[in-house]
């Protein structure tokens, strides 16, 4: 789908057999240059098995997985985001309808979630968070919608008040996000299903 476009795109040659709905680059640490990837953890069509979402560290040249990590998800993961201001990982809990915060070991800090349902905003079990990226210098998340075009931007900080920073009008249903540091843009994928072309736009 998406994801695999913009693989693609930046001249890698794909060959692993996950079903990827998730990608952020790692920034900082060991790990510098790795990529981070949801694997939505479905079988790939034709093949057998129960979904076993986990999140993947990819070498930088995306051949090898170097890590894999259970993170106890019961159902779908879709954005993943490497927070640089203490190496670790964000990612987006579609079935759950949350925003969770991981070690790299793949252990949960249940204190910094973030819970789209109760902050009411699945539409009546209509919208979940999809699309995900770290915004470094505010120190915060812009997660998109499954449907619809409102998007969020939320402080990392569970202490923040509020915590939900802003809510603004996106496209129609983005799919992936991520944020370009340096030109202070955020990025997105839309009008694409899994197996078909994605388009690449900037806001």
């Amino acid at each position: 789908g998406a994801l695999l476009i913009q693989l693609v795109a930046q001249g890698f040659h794909v060959e692993l057999h996950q079903n990827l709905t998730g990608l952020d680059r790692i920034a900082s640490g060991a790990l510098k240059g790795a990529w981070l990837a949801a694997d939505h953890g479905l079988p790939l069509a034709g093949e057998d098995g129960e979904q076993a979402a986990r999140i993947l560290i990819l070498s930088p040249d995306m051949r090898r997985i170097l890590k894999s990590l259970d993170v106890g998800a019961a159902g779908s993961i879709q954005g993943v985001a490497w927070d640089e201001s203490d190496d670790t990982i964000w990612w987006v809990d579609n079935t759950g309808d949350a925003i969770r915060h991981c070690d790299l070991e793949g252990a949960e800090i249940a204190g910094d979630l973030i819970d789209w349902a109760a902050l009411g905003l699945t539409a009546g079990g209509t919208v979940h968070p999809n699309g995900l990226a770290y915004i470094p210098g505010d120190d915060a998340l812009a997660v998109s919608p499954s449907a619809g075009t409102a998007c969020r931007i939320f402080a990392c900080d569970p202490e923040a008040s509020p915590r939900l920073i802003l809510s603004f009008e996106g496209p129609l249903s983005p799919d992936q996000l991520d944020y370009q540091h340096a030109a202070r843009r955020l990025c997105f994928t839309k009008d694409a299903s899994n197996g078909s072309d994605a388009l690449v736009h900037a806001m």
